[in-house]
């Protein structure tokens, strides 16, 4: 895959800076689903815990909503060519580096779910699974 990147990229250094800026791409995304796995907890899980956000209701959720749009607005800037100059269009290969990943990723996971009858065995309703306290 190196070598193939490789190719239409030109200069080895160039290389390292789409796999950097494809590094960028993948952890801006993890923390994506951060924001809304947060929200499901407080809205469905609402215990007492140490930490408490000082937001709820509809605030809690404009205040979540605006790191994930920020988010999403950075990842867009870092891989998608906003016109035909040559700097912009030099963000294809990161842009095409990231979509085959996703792909693979997909692939992967569809691969490794044959043969199971549960998704996720650890994550059940109440907290049924491997996790849940024993009674």
């Amino acid at each position: 895959m190196v070598l193939l990147l490789q190719i239409p990229l030109g200069e080895g250094s160039d290389v390292f800076w789409v796999f950097f800026s494809m590094n960028v791409v993948f952890l801006l995304m993890s923390y994506i689903p951060m924001f809304p796995a947060f929200w499901r907890l407080r809205k469905h899980d609402n215990r007492s815990r140490v930490f408490r956000a000082p937001f709820e209701g509809k605030v809690l959720a404009v205040a979540l909503a605006i790191p994930v749009v920020e988010l999403v607005l950075s990842i867009v800037a870092t891989i998608v060519p906003l016109n035909s100059s040559p700097a912009e269009m030099a963000k294809l290969p990161i842009l095409a580096g990231v979509v085959i990943g996703l792909l693979l990723g997909e692939v992967s996971r569809l691969i490794s779910r044959r043969g199971r009858s549960v998704d996720n065995p650890g994550v059940g309703a109440r907290g049924s699974g491997y996790f849940a306290p024993k009674q």
